[in-house]
């Protein structure tokens, strides 16, 4: 964000990335905290165990944002507040441990509403391994608000970041993206046994979860691990979703691909070992969690800049997409 005094502007004018470049500004540091603002989870020493980390993270849920009310079954209303949290933890390389939730309901919201609720984040805390430790109820006037906040382990050699892919790493994707809002974005399985499973059988140098679409979050590792990436037109794994809101058009199904966003997989960068290596073991990976998982691409060295190569030959240079809380 530029240098200049924003103080008075309107917060719907700014993007998401230029309010959390403000906001870092204020964090805390402790001898502690390994790391902070910038990365999918935070991370911290985890005192009573001496070879983990703790993650800390957070997610919020607004009705008529991120769910409509009116048609959106209350149980996976449920089961998408914890799961979004737990696949941050996910993208990690953690499991989730604990998670509190903090909700702002409407006076006149049925209470058989807020049992299904709960009913569908248990299923998600059950599956997973996490417990619900508790939380706070408040009322609110026109929306319902959803907070969850989730603490995880991860060992330390397992834990991964946005900031280590290098030149000549493969830029891989699990599963199939585009056209979440078809349903996916509130019946999606968060991959922590995934994640576990590719950091050990597998260099992963870099790994982030797909929340706010490809064409956003694989600048998030780009800068942050200071490389370009060059994406393979004809090898991004496109969702029949996508494919239905496109009208079967292949160019405008890529691009629900690259921008739709909720498709909670994994994207993670692999280095060491040539490409039919790494598909052959993506291919054990497939046989197992019965989940694609694909070589979409290759980190260049030079500036972040993601461009789309089709047989080789340059297309476009992509340009930062995908969902942003505070776009109009």
């Amino acid at each position: 964000m530029p240098d200049k005094d924003f103080s008075k502007t309107k917060i719907g004018r700014l993007s998401e990335s230029d309010l959390i470049k403000m906001i870092s500004k204020y964090q805390s540091s402790r001898p502690d905290l390994i790391k902070g603002i910038g990365d999918d989870t935070a991370v911290a020493l985890f005192s009573c165990c001496g070879d983990q980390y703790l993650l800390l993270t957070q997610d919020s849920l607004v009705s008529g944002k991120h769910f409509q009310f009116e048609t959106a079954q209350p149980s996976k209303v449920g089961w998408k507040a914890l799961a979004r949290n737990i696949s941050d933890i996910a993208a990690m390389g953690g499991k989730p441990l604990w998670a509190t939730v903090g909700l702002a309901l409407l006076p006149d919201l049925p209470v058989g509403w807020l049992d299904n609720f709960y009913l569908g984040m248990k299923n998600c805390a059950d599956k997973f391994a996490c417990a619900l430790a508790g939380g706070d109820l408040a009322s609110s006037e026109k929306e319902i608000f959803i907070s969850v906040a989730v603490v995880g382990m991860v060992k330390k050699q397992n834990v991964r970041y946005r900031d280590n892919a290098g030149e000549g790493d493969f830029l891989c994707v699990t599963g199939s993206l585009g056209g979440s809002i078809c349903g996916k974005h509130l019946d999606f399985s968060p991959r922590v046994y995934e994640s576990a499973w590719l950091i050990e059988n597998l260099n992963v140098t870099s790994m982030i979860d797909l929340s706010d679409g490809l064409s956003k979050d694989i600048f998030h590792i780009a800068q942050a691990s200071k490389v370009g990436f060059h994406i393979e037109y004809d090898s991004i794994p496109i969702s029949g979703s996508a494919y239905m809101l496109a009208g079967k058009n292949k160019d405008l199904a890529f691009n629900h691909a690259l921008n739709d966003g909720e498709d909670y997989e994994l994207l993670f960068t692999v280095s060491g070992g040539d490409r039919k290596t790494i598909e052959e073991k993506l291919n054990v990976f497939k046989d197992k969690f019965g989940v694609l998982c694909t070589v979409i691409g290759k980190a260049v060295k030079g500036l972040p800049e993601i461009k789309i190569v089709k047989e080789k030959n340059f297309l476009y240079d992509l340009h930062q997409g995908g969902y942003d809380h505070f776009s109009r």
